[in-house]
This record gives C-alpha cells, sequence and structure tokens, in this order.
C-alpha cells in the first residue's frame, strides 16, 4: 500500500508541477492558460466579455487561483506528513477540471485548454477527459492505499528499492501524462 500510495503522489505531484510551471513560465503561457479560462467558459461570457476591465480581472483571478490551488496540492504531496490532504486536493481539482472540459466538450467548443502553459493550441479532446479520469482514479487510489497503510508513509518507512520504484514508476506515468497530445499526434499516422 505505500508503494501504491507512494506511486500515485509522484505522479500527481510532477503533472501538477509541469502545469505550474507552463503557466508561469512566462507571459505566453499565462496569457493562454487564462485566455483557455475565457474561451472554456469557466466565468459566465456575460461576466468575461473580452476587452472589458473587469472582466479581465475577474478571469485573471481565477487564473491566480487556479494556480496557487494547483501549486499548493504540489507542496501538500511532497510533505510526507501532508500526502492525504494533497490527494484530496488534487482529486478536487482534477473533478473541476474534467467538469469544465466535459462542458466543453459538451457545448461543442474549439478551445484549447492551456492545461500545461502555451504549447496547447489543440482544442479540447475527449482524450484529455480520459487523462484526466485517469489521474482522478490515481488520486482516490493513492488515498485508499494511504488510508490502507494507517495514514501514509513517513521517512524512512518502506525498503529503499521500493521506494525508489515507487517514485521511478510515478515519474514514468507522469511523463506520459504531460506528453499526452504529443504521443496522441506521433501515433496518429
Amino acid at each position: 500500500m505505500l508503494y501504491a500510495e507512494l506511486a500515485g503522489r509522484t505522479l500527481l505531484a510532477l503533472v501538477l508541477a509541469a502545469a505550474v510551471v507552463g503557466k508561469v513560465r512566462g507571459r505566453a503561457g499565462f496569457a493562454a492558460f487564462t485566455e483557455g479560462l475565457r474561451a472554456l467558459r469557466v466565468v459566465p461570457r456575460r461576466l468575461s466579455a473580452p476587452g472589458q476591465p473587469a472582466a479581465r480581472r475577474l478571469i485573471r483571478s481565477v487564473a491566480v487561483g487556479a494556480i496557487a490551488t494547483e501549486a499548493l496540492a504540489v507542496v501538500l504531496l511532497v510533505v510526507p506528513a501532508a500526502g492525504s490532504a494533497g490527494l484530496v486536493l488534487s482529486a478536487a481539482l482534477l473533478t473541476a477540471f474534467t467538469v469544465i472540459l466535459a462542458r466543453a466538450l459538451r457545448s461543442g467548443t474549439a478551445a484549447g485548454c492551456a492545461c500545461f502553459g502555451a504549447a496547447a493550441a489543440e482544442p479540447v479532446r475527449p482524450r484529455h477527459l480520459v487523462r484526466n479520469g485517469v489521474l482522478l482514479a490515481v488520486a482516490l487510489a493513492a488515498t485508499a492505499a494511504g488510508a490502507g497503510a494507517g495514514g501514509g508513509p513517513v521517512a524512512g518507512a518502506g525498503h529503499p528499492a521500493g521506494v525508489a520504484m515507487a517514485v521511478l514508476t510515478g515519474a514514468v506515468c507522469a511523463t506520459a501524462v504531460i506528453q499526452l497530445d504529443s504521443l496522441a499526434e506521433l501515433f496518429k499516422a
């Protein structure tokens, strides 16, 4: 159970960290994310009309709040004593993101989510829902694994080889998740 929780926490921490870095690395990443939020209608259209200063401030505030929440989840996931809270926060974030993406797909919106910053030029696709669903399942499974292990890992717990394999597994899976669009493009032909 310890290793499943650790692999899940590693996967989620790396994916969320990549999302945060992609959004705050430069103006383009943050601008793409805020525009994605507007296009995905995270804020009602009447409150987010382009060109209006109040609307820009509102969308910017929502973007900053989302990024700060993702960053907080990363911190909680990497701190052993707070791992359970990080998993719960990750599950809540993933649920919200999945609902937003599902609504966009259902409405036919051709917006990109800019989940990892400026690189997301492609519109939201069903694979993005699958990705979020898998990540949500990982968060829930890791939470259950942590509860089954008596509250989660503590420093020094577990065999070093097992810990290393769990972290490596989480890192490899995180890389695949982060590169999902590139992998889909690669295998499209």
